[in-house]
């Protein structure tokens, strides 16, 4: 059911962020290489219903509407139109997560939970792992969020079915998106296991919510 992708890349932790800054060049090249012009053209819109989406539903963690709305449109237009297509027909909500930064990966090949996928009672959300840095904020030795957010939404249509948007609450999350350091390489995928216990988690609340707005916390 799950695909993966796999990236050469070295385990050093300097080297994997030169690595976010190159897959984020060849992600933007590939998404407007494959595209066509009628695609390119629509994901501005696309975008736009998106960001109105979080902003309406998602808990924006301390952030201006403005700089939260920059942050997710550099993740939608890196994406592909028939990914957003697919978010907006399922009526998925995209959240940014800061949560997902503070996280100490358990094992020794350093896998790195970057997303979830949430299947609560009345809202489907993805969350996705946020630095709180825009491109232009992230410096040449510091990771983008962009490459493994909208890989991790590109990923969606392939890796999902409808049965898994209609089991709404058991279990209150049911996927989690990690890139993981094997033997020489790089893996990204979602995949349908207790992602959650994966991590360490440091003072994050409780991981099996969704970051949504107050109101709409389960």
């Amino acid at each position: 059911m799950f695909a993966t992708r796999t990236t050469a890349v070295s385990k050093k932790s300097y080297t994997r962020k030169a690595m976010s800054i190159a897959a984020l060049f060849l992600a933007a090249v590939s998404v407007t290489g494959c595209e066509s012009e009628n695609d390119i053209a629509r994901k501005p819109a696309l975008s736009n219903a998106l960001i109105q989406n979080a902003l309406k539903n998602c808990d924006l963690q301390g952030d201006e509407s403005a700089l939260y709305s920059i942050r997710l449109r550099e993740v939608f237009m890196n994406s592909y139109a028939r990914s957003l297509d697919y978010l907006r027909k399922n009526d998925i909500t995209v959240c940014l997560d800061k949560r997902l930064i503070k996280q100490d990966d358990k094992h020794w090949y350093e896998s790195t939970i970057r997303g979830f996928f949430y299947n609560q009672a009345q809202h489907l959300v993805v969350t996705l792992y946020d630095t709180g840095k825009t491109s232009d904020e992230t410096g040449i030795f510091d990771e983008s969020i962009v490459p493994f957010a909208s890989d991790a939404l590109d990923r969606m249509e392939d890796n999902f079915t409808d049965y898994d948007f209609k089991i709404a609450g058991n279990p209150p999350f049911l996927s989690g998106y990690r890139i993981s350091c094997g033997k020489g390489c790089m893996t990204s995928k979602w995949y349908d296991d207790n992602a959650i216990h994966d991590a360490r988690w440091h003072k994050v609340g409780d991981m099996t919510k969704p970051p949504l707005a107050k109101g709409l916390r389960p």
